[in-house]
């Protein structure tokens, strides 16, 4: 069963009206069958608040229910969204999803009233892979997708469709008075270019929020009108990237920085708050000021559950200015990113590559095993883990090996993300600037005291068949070194002295159930 409520925005407005108009659609049905409501719309323009809201306002009328967001975002994981999406609305967990289906729909879900979201979604199959017939779904069920693409919902032959308006333009002027100067109006003598503003900006919420955000503390007609020249300029497009670029050129050096790493690499991360704080201190950052200004101007968000949060559209934009920036190379690379492979198979042109994220699952061995026994079989996992881009050396053992030479020319690689991999060759190889390295599943046993660079702030090893970790006392780590992660290293037996660590700020050890002694210091 999934949360109860959905996190909508701090500031809202209109919502109550359009929330009443869905559940009037809904009512205008009979309850005695599945009924299918579509919301759609463009980018930004607030589909994913109002599914949200009215998520919120019925939920309590449902037992079985489920928020399932981002699809369009996570649908490259064609088992882990479908098992997440069962696991939420019923609380099962399966282990192979199209053995399982029939099954689950016959004797778990058969005649049970549901409500489930499907938020962002731009292919059918999508909604089919999890979904599916709705002939199992109980009597007085709901079914709500939102998607910029009405298409999408004819060919899925959804009951209900709703075009998600733009704002009023006094709705807007309201929202943008309170992202702006926190009231309910604009003053008298900011009226004329609010209202100018506002309609540059195309009446779109995220747009007007954005925008409202870059003007707020600012009393000055003078500071309102450059940025309503800056808008006028990308005139007559308007497009809603270039309105949200001009909150990313308002940032100094440090803000552009942390706001590129947060929308390049950790958004869609399992990653708390407090840990890409720690991850940033390590680069030198102030962390904690640098995201009270992001957050302020609206481009990042904290959700309850202390995690970062960014719209699609703002990340989006973020990747652009970062391509934008390297003439045509990505300076930070995910896992989601196609040239990723490209670059490391061919390293040409990477000198300006700051940031590497892979996201791989573990490796299928003896300790993974023993941990997902429960939820995945080996035929799930190594169906995602082929997908995924790793080879398989044998059957139910897959490894993707990377040469530690490939990283030689990134010499301004600052951050590291390479779990459940294996590097080949010269650890000491690897680029002297590196702040932050996590290496879940690390193959090693022993981790060997002389690969850590000298620059390097926080060290994530968790999950990790680690048996002994030596000294991390080489080449300058004892000046740098903040956090050490070693949680879930179920092997480990021994760490070393740090004592001389002065900086050293946090040691997770949790789940080190064979670390029954650790040095005094």
């Amino acid at each position: 069963m999934g949360k109860s409520t959905e996190e909508v925005g701090e500031y809202t407005v209109g919502l109550e009206s359009r929330v009443e108009n869905l559940k009037n659609l809904l009512d205008t049905k009979p309850i005695s069958h599945v009924q299918i409501l579509g919301l759609y719309g463009m980018g930004g323009i607030g589909k994913t608040t109002l599914a949200k809201a009215l998520y919120n306002d019925i939920v309590g009328d449902f037992k079985e229910r489920a928020f399932i967001s981002n699809v369009r975002e996570r649908s490259s994981d064609q088992d882990g969204l479908p098992r997440s999406f069962i696991n939420e609305l019923f609380g099962l967990q399966v282990e192979d999803v199209n053995r399982d289906r029939e099954k689950i729909t016959r004797e778990w879900a058969h005649g049970k009233k549901i409500l489930v979201v499907f938020d962002d979604v731009d292919k059918v199959d999508q909604v089919d892979a999890l979904v599916g017939e709705t002939s199992w779904c109980g009597e007085g069920s709901i079914i709500i997708i939102t998607t910029r693409d009405e298409e999408i919902l004819t060919k899925l032959s959804v009951n209900q469709k709703y075009e998600v308006q733009c704002l009023t333009g006094m709705q807007a002027l309201k929202l943008f008075s309170y992202h702006s100067l926190r009231k309910e109006k604009p003053t008298a003598s900011l009226l004329d270019l609010s209202k100018k503003i506002v309609e540059i900006a195309g009446l779109l919420p995220l747009s007007v929020e954005v925008v409202g955000s870059l003007l707020y503390d600012k009393i000055e007609r003078r500071e309102w009108q450059v940025q309503l020249r800056k808008l006028k300029m990308i005139q007559p497009n308007n497009n809603l990237q270039d309105v949200l670029a001009l909150s990313f050129k308002s940032l100094n050096d440090e803000e552009r920085q942390v706001f590129l790493d947060i929308a390049c690499l950790f958004h869609g991360m399992e990653i708390t708050k407090e840990d890409v704080v720690d991850i940033l201190n390590g680069c030198g950052f102030k962390a904690e000021a640098v995201l009270d200004v992001l957050r302020q101007k609206s481009l990042v968000k904290i959700t309850t559950e202390g995690t970062l949060w960014m719209h699609d559209q703002i990340r989006d934009m973020a990747r652009l200015v970062d391509l934008r920036e390297n003439s045509g190379m990505r300076s930070r690379l995910c896992d989601h990113d196609s040239e990723i492979m490209a670059v490391l198979n061919n390293p040409k042109g990477t000198t300006s590559i700051e940031g590497i994220a892979f996201g791989f699952t573990k490796r299928v061995d003896e300790m993974a095993l023993r941990s997902l026994q429960n939820n995945w079989s080996i035929n799930s996992i190594c169906t995602y883990l082929r997908k995924k881009f790793i080879r398989f050396q044998d059957e139910g053992k897959p490894e993707y090996t990377i040469r530690v030479e490939s990283f030689v020319p990134m010499t301004k690689l600052r951050l590291l993300q390479i779990n459940h991999m294996k590097l080949e060759g010269n650890l000491k190889l690897l680029p002297s600037e590196i702040k932050w390295i996590q290496w879940k599943g690390c193959p090693l046993k022993i981790l060997p005291p002389d690969f850590l660079s000298g620059q390097l702030a926080v060290l994530d090893l968790s999950e990790s068949g680690i048996k002994r970790v030596q000294s991390l006392s080489s080449r300058g780590v004892v000046e740098n070194l903040k956090v050490v992660n070693l949680s879930g290293c179920r092997s480990l037996k021994a760490i070393p002295d740090l004592s001389k660590h002065k900086a050293l700020e946090k040691l997770v050890l949790e789940r080190c159930k064979l670390l029954v002694k650790v040095p005094r210091s």
